[in-house]
């Protein structure tokens, strides 16, 4: 009879720690209070990696329009053969005793300069929006992977929370067995020590949870809140 009533125990244990691993599978891509697309968007408009690269792209576009700029002219004026004794003279400027100068001078580039340097320009920009799809992809990536791990250590903790309550809750089931001498002080004390392995696994995997959750912080560059995971 003893023996039957420890396997029903028993099989009620594992059929209340089934029960959360069916539910974890389901609702395994939600992570409480963010989605995946929540955390892109995120991803998106505050990685450090991410914005430097869009700066680059930026500066790189610049630089192309500077390259396709053609040299501007230039305008000088000069006085030259002043007399120190006699000075300048008086009346307007064609009555003075100086020579005057009106000089421009335009830059005319050969060689196909200018095509040749916007080329270069062009493939330096090419070259930054290619470097920054590739920070996007390796950023998204590593974000993708840090989320699942939260939602599997969120889960995981939860259901290591809910079975060290029901070893709490056996483990008072069983003293009051005990008091009224259905079982053994040996049996009392294998259900305890089960209580407390379920209460460690439970500690691990809520640090595990935490670990993750700054995993995700750090792919997003922001910050979490501690106790539930998200701002």
């Amino acid at each position: 009879m003893i023996a039957l009533e420890k396997l029903l125990i028993v099989t009620g244990l594992v059929a209340s720690v089934a029960c959360p691993v069916l539910v974890q599978a389901q609702s395994l891509a939600s992570p409480q209070g963010l989605t995946l697309q929540q955390a892109e968007e995120r991803l998106m408009s505050r990685n450090r990696d991410i914005l430097a690269a869009r700066r680059a792209v930026e500066a790189s576009q610049a630089n192309t329009l500077s390259a396709g700029a053609r040299p501007n002219p230039t305008l000088s004026l000069g006085l030259s053969s002043i007399n120190p004794s006699a000075g300048i003279g008086g009346g307007s400027l064609r009555d003075k005793t100086v020579d005057t100068s009106v000089r421009v001078d335009q830059v005319f580039e050969r060689g196909n300069r200018r095509e040749l340097r916007m080329e270069l320009a062009k493939a330096l920009e090419s070259a930054s929006a290619d470097d920054l799809d590739e920070v996007i992809r390796q950023r998204r990536v590593a974000l993708r992977v840090a989320y699942y791990d939260l939602a599997v250590a969120q889960d995981r903790s939860r259901v290591s929370a809910e079975t060290a309550a029901l070893f709490a809750r056996s483990v008072e089931a069983a003293q009051k067995r005990f008091a009224a001498g259905d079982i053994s002080a040996a049996d009392v004390s294998r259900i305890r020590v089960d209580a407390l392995r379920a209460e460690s696994d439970a500690r691990l995997a809520d640090a595990e949870r935490r670990r993750a959750q700054g995993a995700l912080a750090d792919r997003k560059s922001t910050r979490l809140n501690s106790s539930h995971g998200y701002i």
